[in-house]
């Protein structure tokens, strides 16, 4: 199963690079979709370029933002090719080894945002990507439960302006967007446990770079694959390029995946 992910600039950080590099020692090659050089990937990463994609030389780079460049990424690359589309932030535990042909996961019990996309596996031309793509090239057509000003602002940017820069990226190409396609398609019941993807918390987001799992690496025996919520890294300045605490999961990992084990957790 080929895994693909994309950064859209700048190198990967310490975080990204023990990311991709534990899908490599699971899954073989990894393909890192991007605009711009990396130099020094983890062994197993292969960097492969975005304008094969997305051009940048198109009207839909230059007249979208880089939210939804991103999104448009991940539908294109997964209706065009299938296979299994990652953000970098996810850290592989353990081989994926599912037997059904779509793959996401359920990330809370909050009715509004149940479904998660970090972590995603499709055939080629399945409805889920078309529908979100088609989302993403057209971002300003209503959908249901929007505020009333939200579909003032898309019939005015759909009328007079050739902008496809959403009104709310995240209700398009995003996770908003994609709880409205699981819904509209049908698709709740394929979601997998909590477990698989998101064990941790969106409140415990520091907990991957702490002693919170000292002695305690291998997760659950249902665990695949740890999201790390770098947004919510992001918002709270956290510094993606300091060492990682002794003890703590990343550092355990850091040092099974860049120490030459084959294989962990098994």
């Amino acid at each position: 199963m080929k895994i693909r992910c994309f950064k859209h600039q700048g190198p990967l950080n310490r975080i990204e690079r023990v990311c991709l590099r534990s899908f490599a020692v699971h899954h073989g090659e990894v393909e890192l979709l991007t605009y711009c050089p990396q130099e020094n990937l983890p062994e197993g990463v292969r960097a492969v370029d975005a304008n094969e994609i997305v051009p940048q030389s198109s009207e839909l780079f230059r007249r979208n933002s880089q939210a939804g460049i991103a999104a448009m990424i991940r539908w294109k690359t997964l209706l065009e090719h299938g296979g299994c589309f990652i953000s970098t932030d996810v850290l592989c535990i353990r081989p994926f080894d599912f037997d059904q042909p779509v793959v996401f996961g359920r990330k809370s019990d909050i009715d509004w945002c149940p479904w998660g996309l970090s972590v995603l596996i499709t055939p080629p031309a399945h409805p889920l990507p078309r529908f979100m793509l088609n989302r993403c090239l057209q971002p300003h057509f209503p959908v249901a439960g929007e505020k009333l000003r939200h579909r003032w602002k898309k019939a005015f940017r759909r009328r007079f302006t050739h902008n496809l820069k959403p009104i709310r990226s995240w209700m398009v190409g995003d996770e908003g967007g994609f709880q409205v396609a699981i819904r509209t398609l049908e698709m709740e019941n394929l979601a997998l446990p909590i477990p698989v993807f998101y064990p941790i918390h969106e409140a415990r987001w520091r907990s991957p770079y702490d002693e919170t799992f000292r002695d305690d690496w291998p997760m659950l025996d249902s665990t695949r694959a740890v999201y790390l919520n770098s947004f919510e890294a992001k918002r709270n300045r956290f510094d993606f390029e300091a060492p990682f605490v002794p003890g703590s999961l990343l550092d355990y990992y850091q040092r099974q995946y860049f120490g030459g084990y084959s294989k962990v957790a098994a």
